[in-house]
């Protein structure tokens, strides 16, 4: 059941990004789209990490791993861009923004300006997608650099981001899909009173604890 509700939250919130972010075409435009771009980057890693734990599912329906495979490497690109430009601002990354944008240093006067902060952060986040190269500096999902300026690498940028999202949400709907029958037996043997009574007095025993890495 706690899987089950795993999904289904990372449904829902990937679901909310799709409508509100992916299906305009506005791009980054300003820094309301960037704090969503964010978001589903933090999103796409939580569903990379999930997916991990429900592998044991693959042996019984081997079509939802033919699917995950699809997009898994793009997966783990998203991962990457939260875990260096979201998640953590890493200072390897700063250094190298400011080295491949230059003009980067003209603009952190005026950071308190939406449309500067906004500028910055896609300065950023090029910067980071140009960074997830081999060990022959070669990009390992685009098939050249990045300058989220020029009209075409943009699009290839924003594709890529509604790929990852409509098919995480595609994979998790089949998973949910999957596990729907299984969950309605359990969820079958709670109902009544005396099921939430059950429920009741184990919720009554619970002890908080603080949860660790």
């Amino acid at each position: 059941m706690d899987q089950f509700l795993q999904a289904q939250i990372l449904k829902a919130d990937l679901t909310a990004i799709d409508t509100h972010f992916t299906e305009t075409e506005t791009g980054l435009s300003d820094m309301a789209r960037i704090l969503l771009l964010k978001q589903s980057f933090i999103l796409v890693a939580n569903f990379f990490d999930f997916e991990i734990t429900i592998r044991k599912i693959y042996r019984d329906h081997p079509e939802l791993n033919e699917l995950y495979k699809e997009f898994k490497s793009e997966c783990e690109f998203a991962k990457y861009l939260r875990n260096k430009f979201v998640g953590h601002l890493k200072q390897e990354l700063v250094n190298k923004a400011l080295e491949w944008n230059p003009e980067i240093r003209m603009l952190l006067d005026g950071m308190n300006d939406a449309k500067v902060a906004c500028a910055v952060n896609s300065l950023l986040l090029e910067t980071a997608i140009n960074t997830y190269v081999d060990s022959d500096q070669k990009h390992k999902i685009f098939s050249s650099e990045t300058d989220l300026n020029y009209p075409s690498d943009n699009v290839r940028f924003l594709k890529f981001l509604t790929l990852i999202i409509r098919s995480s949400i595609s994979y998790l709907e089949k998973y949910t899909s999957i596990r729907q029958l299984e969950l309605q037996i359990e969820l079958d043997k709670s109902k009544g009173i005396k099921g939430m009574l059950d429920l009741a007095g184990m919720a009554g025993k619970t002890e908080f604890e603080f949860i660790k890495k």
